[in-house]
């Protein structure tokens, strides 16, 4: 009678376990949000973005500074002054004898134009390479933050599958560990059974907390980007359309990475501001010409010779300014400049080969997630079936209770590493896009078509 209701017992868990294990549940928080509400949610409240947006708008500020300084500078000064004289004697007729004071003025308008200042126009011209790489980081911290909110999310997904599978496998071992105490203490069983079963719970339960700390960790991750605690997540779908990258050609991607890779980019940007400090550099040995423009007013209100005078004076000037020597400093510094054009040069290369191996690793990964996903999905069918059968052998006598759970055992580590794969496989896609630079939010759009609310 015992052993009947064992039996059906374990047959309904199995049952249990065979028809929830193709569709588990991946989230365990309050209401289902979709990666694109989080994605918009980040775009507004991630640190990291948000730096990436600032950063952008002070290079902006480097092209108008150096506008600026082949503009016109206008300077206006003025001098008050009070002087009290005392002559005690004078031999000089004209002076007057004893005391006097009066206020005097000085009052100045002065505007100087740059002509000729070579180093200001190649300032400018790095000024607006620095505005391109800025737009281009910008991309790239998008291009990241999308990576970043689809890996927290899949992760999220994947650590509450964990907890599913972990949860599902504890009520299988305790329903084994309860029937080896009762066949224990009946004397039908030796207590290396009831031992076997003890330490399978702990170790199931322990997988548990690991899988609930892990899942937490994850919904943290999220909040982290986003700036807010993250909501239900939806599902991924059991149906997804898993092909191969087009083209399915490896050198055809690196390619196409060579020409759009955004770090390569930004690092071209780089050596070509150094190149044109080099110049610049140079240009100090060249001759400046300015014009400047002056008018000044001296208001005196008195002086040696008795009464005041109000004298305007204007000026026009051209200014030539031809540099001789300066301690071999401009030599020093155009030296100095050419070596970090040198350096920046050799980061661009090493910077073209990341990409070159960035690209053909993210394609390798996406085909192998590909082939793994296919061949686990298999491997599921096939235990699910293994699993019916040892039950059914389980109430025949065949097998023993054991046996049936290192099956269902088995059944939920294919089932773990099948979702797996099909993470793997999304964030691959994702990631060999950016490795060419072409990722984007539609691409974030396509994977939330392959969600599904619980």
């Amino acid at each position: 009678m015992e052993r009947k209701r064992f039996t059906s017992a374990l047959f309904q868990l199995i049952c249990f376990i065979v028809i929830s294990t193709l569709a588990l549940p991946a989230g365990s928080v309050l209401h289902a949000e979709d990666v694109i509400d989080l994605y918009r949610l980040a775009i507004d409240h991630d640190p990291q973005f948000k730096g990436a947006s600032f950063e952008r708008l002070a290079l902006k500020e480097s092209l108008k500074q150096a506008h600026g300084r082949i503009m016109p500078v206008v300077t206006l000064e003025g001098v008050g002054t009070r002087t009290y004289q005392d002559i005690i004697h004078s031999q000089n007729a004209v002076f007057a004898s004893g005391k006097a004071d009066y206020n005097s003025g000085l009052y100045t308008a002065k505007l100087v134009q740059p002509i000729f200042r070579y180093s200001l126009l190649v300032e400018v011209g790095q000024a607006k390479k620095l505005s391109k790489r800025a737009d281009v980081d910008l991309e790239i911290a998008k291009q990241d933050l999308i990576i970043r909110v689809a890996q927290a999310y899949l992760s999220g997904l994947a650590t509450g599958e964990n907890i599913a599978f972990a949860e599902a496998e504890k009520k299988d071992v305790e329903v084994f560990f309860e029937r080896a105490k009762t066949r224990y203490g009946s004397g039908l069983a030796p207590v290396t059974d009831l031992y076997d079963a003890e330490a399978r719970l702990a170790s199931v339960n322990a997988q548990l907390v690991k899988a609930e700390n892990e899942h937490q960790d994850a919904l943290q991750a999220i909040a982290e980007i986003t700036g807010s605690p993250v909501a239900k997540l939806s599902v991924l779908r059991e149906q997804l359309p898993l092909v191969a990258p087009d083209p399915d050609d490896a050198q055809a991607w690196v390619k196409v990475g060579m020409d759009q890779n955004l770090k390569v980019k930004s690092t071209q940007y780089d050596v070509d501001v150094a190149k044109q400090e080099v110049t610049r550099q140079k240009s100090a040995h060249l001759p400046t010409l300015d014009l400047q423009g002056r008018y000044y007013r001296n208001d005196m209100g008195g002086s040696l010779f008795g009464g005041g005078a109000t004298v305007d004076t204007k000026d026009l000037m051209l200014t030539l300014s031809v540099p001789v020597f300066e301690g071999l400093i401009i030599s020093s510094k155009t030296r100095e400049a050419a070596d970090r054009y040198e350096k920046g040069r050799q980061i661009l290369e090493q910077q073209k080969r990341a990409a070159v191996r960035q690209v053909t690793a993210f394609y390798n990964s996406v085909k192998t997630a590909l082939s793994r996903a296919g061949a686990l999905k298999k491997s599921v069918e096939a235990q699910t079936v293994l699993v019916r059968a040892k039950e059914q052998g389980y109430r025949s006598g065949m097998y023993a209770s054991l046996a049936v759970l290192d099956a269902a055992r088995d059944l939920y580590l294919y089932r773990r590493d099948y979702a797996q794969s099909r993470y793997d496989y999304i964030i691959n896609n994702l990631k060999l896009k950016q490795a060419i630079g072409t990722l984007s939010e539609t691409d974030l759009e396509a994977v939330n078509e392959w969600l599904q609310q619980q």
